[in-house]
C-alpha cells in the first residue's frame, strides 16, 4: 500500500513537469528564429520599430518577434483567413504578436517594465522635475500594418513621501 501511494505522489509531480504548451516551447527554441524570409516579411515591422535610443531588451525581442516563423509550427495552415497569436516574455517584457498565414506581423502590442529611458526623456525630466528619482518606469507600444505606431513612456517619480506619474509619448528620431 505504501508503495502506491508514494507512486501516487511521484506521479503527481512529474505531470506539473510537461505543462508546457508546444507552441509555448518552439517560441522560446532559437533554431526556429533564424529565417532570413521571415525577415524579409516583418522588415516593415523593424522598420516601424526603430526608434533612436531605445533599450536593448526592447530591440532583442523585437528582433526575435520578427524572425519567428509560424510557417515552422507544427500548428500552421496555409488557409488565408487565420491568423495566430504568438506570445514572446522575456521577464517581465511581452510582445503579444499577431501573424497573417504568411508569416508577416500584422498587429502587436508590446509591453517593457524596468527599462532605461532614452537619455533625451530622462535629460528633460530630471529639468522639469528637481530632485525627483525615477521609481518605477514602463514602455508601450501599439503596433498595426499600415498605421503609425503608437508608444508611451510611463514614467513614475519619487520624492520623499510623495510619487507622481508622468506619460511621455516619444516623438520618431
Amino acid at each position: 500500500m505504501k508503495k502506491y501511494i508514494l507512486g501516487l505522489f511521484i506521479f503527481g509531480f512529474t505531470s506539473f513537469i510537461y505543462s508546457q504548451n508546444t507552441l509555448e516551447l518552439a517560441a522560446n527554441n532559437t533554431s526556429t528564429l533564424t529565417s532570413k524570409k521571415t525577415t524579409s516579411l516583418n522588415r516593415q515591422y523593424l522598420e516601424n520599430m526603430a526608434v533612436k535610443s531605445v533599450a536593448a531588451s526592447v530591440t532583442k525581442l523585437q528582433k526575435l518577434a520578427a524572425k519567428y516563423d509560424i510557417k515552422a509550427q507544427p500548428i500552421y495552415s496555409s488557409n488565408k483567413s487565420i491568423t495566430y497569436t504568438v506570445v514572446f516574455q522575456d521577464n517581465e517584457n511581452v510582445i503579444k504578436a499577431v501573424y497573417n498565414y504568411k508569416g508577416t506581423i500584422i498587429r502587436c502590442e508590446e509591453f517593457y517594465t524596468g527599462i532605461k529611458l532614452p537619455y533625451s526623456i530622462s535629460g528633460k525630466l530630471a529639468k522639469d522635475y528637481p530632485g525627483w528619482a525615477f521609481n518605477n518606469i514602463s514602455y508601450s507600444i501599439e503596433y498595426s500594418q499600415n498605421k503609425p505606431n503608437i508608444s508611451v513612456y510611463q514614467v513614475e517619480l519619487k520624492k520623499d513621501k510623495k510619487i507622481k506619474s508622468v506619460r511621455i509619448v516619444p516623438t520618431k528620431a
